[in-house]
């Protein structure tokens, strides 16, 4: 009686996973182990079990560098931008022995079943990609060449075959560095010493002082590889400062602003010494800046008289103008329909960096004075769209602009107005930051002389009503003239 009790359980259970009403969790099977009964538990045994049995990752690092190999079974912590030598995951048992079907992620640390639909979070080989080197056994497959492109906590998605599913492996992973590798920094294309570059950083377990640091590079050269760009700024590399959670690097006033503004690569410097001469993140160093963290952009705001030509003009009440930007170079704002622009009062508070949360951008409305387009309800909500065609991310324009001039005691006064901008989901307040500010000039009379007059003053070229008043010396009378 107690073989028939057993046989009819292992029959059970076969069936049932047959009709996948018994199913094993991701990553994990449940075999049914099919040796003796145990004649003092009375029934065959079933058992859970994971794939890989106690798993172990261990790094090597640089080898002329300030950092220490890692081993690790439950965390490890590694330095974001370095590329380790290799990467061996062991186990005592369970690991794939076929290189082309075996799979390692980098995965978010919120994680909690691993799958194909898992986004991984740094680039090959820990891309959920790429195979192992070498030939891999039951205890250990390695990878080479291992790198953590962005800080932050993560775990590790592994499968051992094309067939199984994925597992997620009982080892948390610390990236120390930058959260993100595609930040933008907004600085303005001035040598105004009032307007000094700096870049907000936020990253994970950073150092908690000011010695890790930034640097510019040329657009599109490789952090830890490349040269340091000429020099642009006051800083070769960044003074920092603390806020809060976030680190504050100021590259210091820009040295020249001839030509168009420019685009720089971000690299940062995780408390890194490339070569163990000199200390962390030297401004001799150019490979202890190791991690790429973004691009900074100097952007400009100019008054155009059309789209089509390149005047730049003053702004006078009511006569239209064209607001383009120009986006560093390459061009880096958003290539899409979603930027928008709002034209606010002149205020001292509209001045501060494009992260600080007080910046007066944020939640300044738009100028009672602003005439049309149609553009802003309120500090957020802007709904005019650019009018390049096609869009262009060094270009952006916004055309037929017209503001009300200002009168006080019936005199014709200037006014002063900051141009806020934001580069997308500008439902945000964070989004808004000030590029630039200009002025509306006062309108007043002006007579000639038609014998000293070269040619008529120039207004504007849209076709609008303006008054040219000429004085007639023969018959020493005024003449208005209506065009």
């Amino acid at each position: 009686m107690q073989l028939i009790a057993s046989d009819t359980r292992r029959h059970l259970v076969v069936w049932l996973l047959s009709l996948g009403l018994l199913a094993a969790e991701v990553g994990s099977f449940m075999p049914i182990r099919a040796g003796r009964d145990d004649p003092g538990k009375g029934e065959a045994s079933v058992q859970r079990s994971l794939a890989v049995q106690t798993p172990q990752i261990a790094l090597v690092a640089p080898t002329t560098s300030n950092l220490a190999d890692v081993t690790a079974t439950t965390s490890a912590t590694m330095y974001a931008g370095v590329t380790y030598t290799t990467l061996v995951l062991s186990a005592t048992g369970g690991l794939g022995t076929t290189a082309s079907e075996i799979r390692l992620k980098l995965v978010d640390s919120s994680v909690s079943a691993c799958s194909t639909l898992e986004t991984a979070r740094t680039s090959s080989p820990l891309d959920g990609e790429t195979s192992p080197g070498g030939v891999p056994t039951a205890t250990s497959n390695v990878w080479s060449n291992v790198r953590f492109d962005e800080g932050g906590l993560f775990k590790l998605c592994y499968r051992p075959t094309a067939s199984s599913g994925w597992e997620l492996l009982a080892v948390d992973i610390v990236v120390r560095g930058g959260n993100s590798k595609t930040d933008k920094v907004w600085c303005l294309f001035t040598t105004d010493a009032a307007w000094p570059c700096k870049a907000r950083l936020l990253g994970t377990s950073l150092s908690g002082g000011t010695t890790w640091l930034m640097t510019l590079l040329t657009y599109g050269d490789t952090c830890g590889v490349d040269t340091i760009a000429t020099l642009k700024f006051v800083n070769t590399v960044s003074q920092v400062a603390l806020d809060g959670e976030y680190e504050i690097h100021d590259f210091g006033v820009k040295k020249t602003n001839v030509g168009a503004p420019e685009s720089y690569t971000v690299c940062y410097c995780p408390g890194y010494d490339s070569d163990s001469t000199n200390g962390i993140c030297h401004s001799s160093s150019d490979t202890d800046f190791i991690q790429l963290v973004g691009t900074l952009i100097l952007i400009q705001a100019t008054i155009l008289d059309n789209p089509t030509d390149a005047n730049v003009v003053a702004v006078y009440p009511t006569l239209r103008f064209t607001l383009q930007l120009s986006c560093g170079n390459p061009g880096m704002c958003a290539d899409d329909d979603d930027i928008r622009y709002k034209i606010v009062e002149r205020d001292v508070a509209n001045d501060k960096p494009y992260y600080d949360s007080t910046a007066g951008c944020r939640t300044a409305v738009q100028a009672a004075t602003f005439m049309a387009p149609t553009n802003c309800d309120s500090a957020i909500s802007c709904s005019d769209t650019r009018d390049d065609s096609p869009v262009s991310a060094t270009n952006p324009l916004w055309a037929d602009l017209q503001i009300d001039g200002v009168v006080e005691n019936t005199i014709s006064v200037s006014s002063s107005y900051d141009v806020c901008y934001c580069d997308g989901d500008c439902v945000s307040n964070a989004n808004w930051f000030k590029i630039g500010s200009f002025d509306v000039n006062k309108v007043y009379v002006q007579f000639l002389d038609t014998t000293l007059a070269i040619k008529q003053p120039h207004v504007n070229k849209q076709g609008e009503l303006y008054i040219t008043i000429l004085e007639i010396v023969a018959q020493n009378t005024g003449l208005c003239v209506r065009e």
